[in-house]
């Protein structure tokens, strides 16, 4: 979609010092608080919408990446 290269983008993120898995998953982070701001989506479609395959994969990289359940930080920006 970007015109860009798996490898391309590989070496330009090592050049920042991160890993392309790593910049995916901060991005994947980054827009799951926001869905999860919207209290008319429920885990699923934000689970969908971040590119997991389904809540229960969604959940447990939520709780490794912040420490706490997609619920729990839905709750805790109120």
């Amino acid at each position: 979609t970007m015109g860009i290269g798996v490898r391309t983008l590989q070496r330009s993120a090592g050049a920042l010092g991160i890993t392309l898995r790593d910049l995916v998953d901060e991005v994947r982070l980054e827009f799951s608080q926001r869905y999860l701001t919207n209290k008319a989506l429920t885990n699923e479609p934000v689970a969908f919408l971040v590119g997991y395959s389904d809540a229960p994969a969604f959940n447990r990289a939520f709780q490794r990446f912040t420490g706490l359940t997609p619920g729990d930080d839905r709750n805790s920006v109120n």
